[in-house]
């Protein structure tokens, strides 16, 4: 695997997106948080950010998480990582 150089806008830009997802998450509907979490992990390069904000999302509004019952956030998260993962290859637009 060949590691790109990132530039410091780049960088600027993934933690810009990274604020507007942790506001997203206390004021926006869920769809639009779920929205903007799947278009970054499409956008950027290995955002793993996006299994912390679905294990944030179950932690503020699943009222039984406790790290060993169901979390449903969390793992959709990881299997949209691992789909991005996949798929971002084969897409001419991200790639």
């Amino acid at each position: 695997m060949e590691y790109q150089k990132t530039s410091k806008r780049q960088i600027s830009i993934r933690i810009i997106a990274d604020i507007v997802l942790v506001v997203c998450i206390f004021v926006a509907p869920f769809w639009l948080t779920a929205f903007l979490a799947i278009l970054s992990a499409l956008f950027f390069a290995r955002y793993y950010e996006i299994i912390f904000f679905g294990l944030l999302l179950d932690a503020l509004y699943l009222p039984e998480f406790s790290g060993v019952s169901i979390a449903p956030m969390t793992f959709s998260a990881i299997a949209v990582y691992i789909v991005t993962v996949f798929i971002k290859p084969r897409l001419r637009a991200f790639a």
